[in-house]
Parts: C-alpha cells; sequence; structure tokens
C-alpha cells in the first residue's frame, strides 16, 4: 500500500517518474531517428542475400534474437543495449504492421484514403 502521509513526496516521485518515462522515450525515438537516417529503411526493405524472409518475418526474427541472447547475457550495459534494442525492434514492428494495414485497407477501399489526403 502506498505512503499518504507525506503528498510531497508522492507528488515528487510521480514527476520523477514521469521525467523518467519522458526522457527515455525520448532518447530511444533520437536513437531510432539517427539510426534510421544513418542506415535508411533496411528494416522495410531488407537485403535478403541469403534468404527470402519478408520484411515483417525479419523483425520479428530479431526480436526472436534479442529475446535468446537476453537470457544468456552477462552484464548490465549489456542487458541494456539488448532491452534498447528490444524495444526499437517492438517499435517498428508496430509502424510496420500501422502502415501495412492502413496500405491493405486503401487498395481494398480502391484508393479512397489516397484522395482524401
Amino acid at each position: 500500500m502506498e505512503d499518504m502521509s507525506e503528498p510531497s513526496n508522492n507528488v515528487a516521485r510521480n514527476t520523477s517518474w514521469k521525467l523518467a518515462i519522458e526522457n527515455t522515450l525520448s532518447s530511444i525515438r533520437d536513437g531510432m531517428l539517427r539510426h534510421h537516417q544513418k542506415w535508411g529503411s533496411s528494416i522495410f526493405q531488407p537485403v535478403t542475400i541469403l534468404s527470402s524472409i519478408g520484411a515483417e518475418d525479419a523483425i520479428r526474427l530479431r526480436i526472436d534474437d534479442r529475446l535468446r541472447k537476453l537470457t544468456k547475457c552477462r552484464s548490465e550495459s549489456e542487458e541494456r543495449e539488448l532491452i534498447d534494442d528490444l524495444i526499437g525492434y517492438l517499435i517498428n514492428l508496430r509502424a510496420f504492421n500501422s502502415i501495412h494495414s492502413i496500405q491493405f485497407i486503401n487498395q481494398m477501399c480502391g484508393g479512397i484514403l489516397n484522395d482524401m489526403g
């Protein structure tokens, strides 16, 4: 149960938590945008030399790989890097699905969404 005896302490903790979330999200966003600017959209258009895996499956494979590595990591810095990678790939999967569901709906509607924009 939460200690309600000192409301100012609860407010300070809540403010610190919100700030930590904002800083973490900002850092992840900035890192992903820098990575995208440097490397392009390889996550959405993977170069497949030895396989014919699609973009969504490639993202899912990277998520699986990071989860596997997370169970075997040995240091806090390695764990932090893997968690950051995992968060990035999960965001990329959400973005990929969002983009492709809009494209799918647009195709099914005969391009009506393009006409509206």
